[in-house]
């Protein structure tokens, strides 16, 4: 199972380099890359909410007060 998941994302990514290589949106494509990845893994929406969202150090780090970026 680990192996023909492996092979299915691999697919997925070369996939989208092609598309994007022929001339479509990177960005849209990388979204969909994102969105193909998380459905083949068997990842839920709320757990990626829940994981991205809530991990020490991820959005939090974003949004600190006083923080400042070089």
């Amino acid at each position: 199972m680990d192996l023909g998941t492996g092979v299915a994302l691999l697919i997925a990514f070369l996939a989208v380099v092609i598309l994007i290589i022929r001339g479509q949106s990177p960005i849209i494509m990388l979204l969909l890359l994102a969105v193909v990845w998380a459905v083949i893994a068997g990842i839920g929406i709320d757990d990626i909410q829940s994981s991205s969202c809530s991990a020490p150090g991820s959005l939090r780090y974003l949004f600190r007060q006083g923080s400042r970026r070089a």
